[in-house]
């Protein structure tokens, strides 16, 4: 389906971060108060397209991908080049796009429920075949990272799935040098130990041992090997510097810089040397963790590592990972629109289609806009439906999109009133005015 057929364009200007601009709602006549982060358009449609007339119905296979366009199946979920498309292709041959909610589990219904003093266990059978249904019936089909993908393993409860294996975050608590941040790992002086002797081994051992359960499931779609690592260029050959002199990294940082300028210099670092260093800490990591995976499970893909905030923003760091990974995945945030131009450079820099792991918008009632997490802030809860809408028809457009996971399945226990940020509530309700404008977006994607 193409956007424009049916969009109606409404330029929004541009103010401070405390400022809220008003989206109509054509389908309704209300507004969607949304805060602004620069100058964005948005694009709502209404309303949104019928099949036409006459259109072909293609069969699905059991993974709920289309059978279209005579794909090979490989009994794997692999991605292709169709035409100048990326497409996902499910084990069976059908075209798959990945529609999927990051941590689907029961963790924030149990919390739920022990604040409010309710003693009823739940039941997990129950409790996965419930939520596969609202799953489904709404237009997604994949569980996203941190899912509790053990308990759809009966047959009648599968659904495609992912696994982050945090194969260096695992191995800076392993040496001691990594420690808990909102959202991810942190790591001493923000560096990603890639050049300690004991890395390599590390994660050979360590996807091996996640592997082992899952490397013959079809319905894995693959594997993400760490999730938000700091990437960051900045003082980089510095940073490295900081550890002690017999460590590794700093050893690595000394002896490239040696040979860079025929000279120990950290006095005379430049931003261009810690440019160039990157690159070398860049292309280490993927290649490490790459022929790791694939050691021990060479049928599943490799996902990436969840790019996010300014990584985004080196080329150098898509180029480094393009030649080690199946595809590339990007926690997209901060963003009203969706960059087509940017996502275009993607695909140029790597030679990989995209999948988006992580975009949502949170409801924050009354004044306050502020709160931890990265999505989008909004006053109503509809408007996250609109958000939703808005942004995957954006991605739909896009030739390298594979698909995306909205963060996430359930709202958290411990928001405070009225925050809103899953599709259900931590009870277990369903978000209705956001789910049926999500199940609506589905409907007219699938024609």
């Amino acid at each position: 389906m193409r956007r424009g057929m049916a969009a109606c364009l409404l330029a929004i200007g541009a103010a401070g971060l405390a400022g809220a601009g008003s989206l109509e709602d054509p389908t309704t006549g209300g507004s969607a108060e949304v805060l602004r982060r620069g100058a964005w358009v948005a694009h709502a449609v209404a309303p949104l397209p019928a099949a036409a007339p006459g259109a072909p119905v293609y069969p699905r296979t059991r993974y709920g991908g289309v059978l279209a366009g005579g794909h090979e199946g490989t009994g794997f979920f692999r991605v292709e080049k169709d035409g100048g498309r990326w497409r996902l292709i499910d084990p069976d041959g059908g075209r798959f796009v990945s529609r999927g909610l990051n941590s689907v589990h029961a963790r924030d219904l149990r919390a739920h429920r022990e604040n409010q003093g309710i003693e009823a266990p739940v039941d997990p059978e129950a409790w996965a075949r419930e939520v596969r249904g609202l799953l489904l019936e709404a237009g997604f089909n994949t569980l996203g990272a941190w899912s509790a993908d053990g308990l759809f393993r009966e047959e009648g409860l599968r659904l495609p799935y992912t696994r982050v294996l945090n194969l260096a975050s695992s191995f800076g608590y392993a040496i001691g040098v990594a420690h808990p941040k909102f959202g991810h790992t942190g790591f001493a002086h923000e560096v990603v130990p890639v050049f300690h002797r004991d890395f390599a081994a590390h994660c050979m051992r360590r996807a091996a041992e996640l592997t082992a359960a899952t490397r013959d499931d079809p319905w894995l779609i693959g594997y993400f090997s760490d999730n938000e690592l700091p990437f960051r260029t900045e003082n980089l050959v510095a940073r490295h510097l900081l550890y002690p002199e017999d460590d590794d990294n700093h050893r690595e940082a000394r002896r490239w810089l040696e040979q860079r300028h025929g000279r120990f210099s950290p006095d005379d670092v430049t931003e261009a040397d810690d440019a160039a260093f990157a690159v070398h800490v860049f292309e280490t990591y993927f290649r490490i963790v790459g022929e790791a995976i694939r050691a021990a499970d060479p049928d599943h893909m490799v996902l990436g590592s969840r790019f996010h905030g300014m990584a985004m923003r080196n080329e150098d760091l898509f180029r480094a990972a393009g030649p080690h990974v199946d595809v590339i995945s990007v926690n997209y945030y901060h963003r009203w629109d969706v960059e087509q131009e940017r996502l275009a450079r993607w695909e140029e820099l790597t030679g990989r289609p995209l999948l988006v792991t992580e975009f949502y918008a949170r409801r924050i009632p009354g004044t306050e806009m502020d709160g931890p997490g990265a999505g989008f802030r909004v006053r109503h809860n509809r408007d996250r439906g609109l958000f939703y809408q808005h942004f995957t028809l954006g991605l739909a457009e896009a030739p390298s999109c594979v698909g995306w996971h909205w963060h996430r399945y359930s709202d958290y226990a411990s928001a405070a009133a009225g925050i809103t940020q899953g599709i259900v509530t931590a009870a277990g309700e369903p978000h209705a005015e956001v789910l049926d404008l999500m199940r609506r977006t589905h409907q007219a994607l699938d024609r």
